[in-house]
């Protein structure tokens, strides 16, 4: 049996509001659980488990160490004594790259993917300022996924799913639909013990919106 790890940052279990929660605004199928919900069951046999991310950490869950925490397995809010939002710190890095889950898989003799396509230049720019999923995949020694390469042979997926957002800075990338991207991804899987893919926007359209509130 293979797992796929659709990792979307930025998706909560929130109230049965329309005016505060687009999934009460926008009923769905498949995410269709509210905090005051009783049947947790969801489309195909599938179960939502509600989580609480705040890891017995006092404060608001944030990126950085709730990631790790994915990632590895280890409560890295309680190893930081802190939510910390953003970047992985040192000591963050240092859990994904003896803890990361696609590390322990290859050590199984399990064979897994990271499924976003990256760029050479997200790399030069950013030096050791990378996700926490990327130095989980980069702890295995997997190999990434480029732009020029596998997106453009569609055995990639981009970071928004279209590639809509790429394009405005990388105009030959393609534009596809979720749906070719869920095809990409259903397929990758077929010669893979374990997939992950990391849809970050989300969040970022969060803090996007924030910022102009302010």
């Amino acid at each position: 049996m293979s797992v796929a790890l659709l990792f979307f940052d930025g998706i909560g279990i929130g109230e049965n509001d329309p005016e505060k929660n687009p999934f009460a605004r926008y009923k769905s199928k498949f995410f269709r659980a509210f905090v005051d919900s009783e049947d947790f069951n969801a489309e195909y046999g599938g179960i939502i488990i509600p989580t609480d991310a705040s890891l017995n950490v006092p404060g608001y869950p944030q990126s950085a160490t709730g990631q790790t925490t994915i990632f590895t397995g280890v409560n890295a809010s309680e190893l930081m004594q802190a939510h910390i939002n953003g970047l992985p710190t040192p000591t963050l890095r240092k859990v994904l790259l003896s803890e990361s889950i696609f590390l322990k898989l290859k050590k199984m003799g399990k064979k897994a993917t990271f499924a976003n396509a990256y760029s050479k230049h997200y790399f030069e720019l950013r030096g050791d300022r990378l996700s926490a999923t990327t130095y989980a995949v980069m702890a295995s020694q997997i190999p990434f996924r480029w732009y020029d390469k596998e997106l453009q042979e569609g055995k990639a997926v981009p970071a928004d799913l279209t590639g809509e957002f790429l394009k405005r800075f990388y105009p030959d990338v393609k534009i596809i639909t979720p749906e070719e991207s869920g095809k990409i991804i259903a397929s990758l899987l077929m010669n893979m013990t374990s997939l992950c893919m990391s849809f970050l926007l989300l969040m970022r359209r969060g803090t996007i919106k924030i910022l102009n509130l302010l």
